[in-house]
This record gives C-alpha cells, structure tokens and sequence, in this order.
C-alpha cells in the first residue's frame, strides 16, 4: 500500500506497519504497528528517519510494547486510555533526531 497523503508526504507499509513520512511533516508517523513487526521496526525506523534527514519519529503503539520504544531513546508525550478496543491503551511516543523539534513555538 502506498497512497500520496499530502503533495510530499506518504503512508505506506513499513514491514507489515503503516507509517507515514516526508519532508512536508519532517518525521515519521508509525501510525499503526503490526506486533509481529515489533522489535525489530524500531531500528529500522531510525534508519529510514536519518536516512531522510527527518527530525522526529512520532508512534502510536500499544502500552504492552511502548517499553521497548522508551528503552530506544523514545519519550512518553500522551497516553490514550483504551483506545485499543477497551483492552489496551495507545501510548504515543516521539524520538528527536533534530534537537530542535523538541523546541516549542509559541503563538504570536
């Protein structure tokens, strides 16, 4: 699966995942991780995001396996309490590979 979500970025299949990525957002989104793919996806997501120069990964990964993306050098930024059919929360985590998209802008 490929399909154009905006002029530069794209969502496709990373492994059995779905990501999407590009230069428009600058970051990856694992927007839905297939469990099968799971340790294995993190490095190569790292890859894929310095590869492209991108500045964050952001995740959307069940709370039984966020463990494993905090031990990579991912941060908690918010916890979705069971979003996965009532049975599991969804933790969403970001990774900076710029430093600078850490940096928060505030509103003129």
């Amino acid at each position: 699966m490929r399909t154009v979500n905006s002029p530069f970025d794209t969502i496709e299949k990373l492994r059995n995942s779905v990501i999407q990525h590009g230069p428009s957002s600058d970051r990856i989104y694992l927007m839905k991780l297939k469990e099968e793919d799971y340790p294995e996806i993190i490095p190569e997501l790292v890859r894929l995001a310095e590869g492209n120069r991108y500045g964050k990964i952001f995740a959307k990964v069940p709370s039984r396996v966020a463990d494993g993306f905090l031990r990579e050098g991912f941060d908690r930024e918010a916890v979705v309490p069971g979003f996965y059919a009532g049975e599991d929360d969804a933790i969403f985590l970001g990774r900076y590979i710029k430093p600078g998209r850490r940096e928060i802008t505030p509103e003129l």
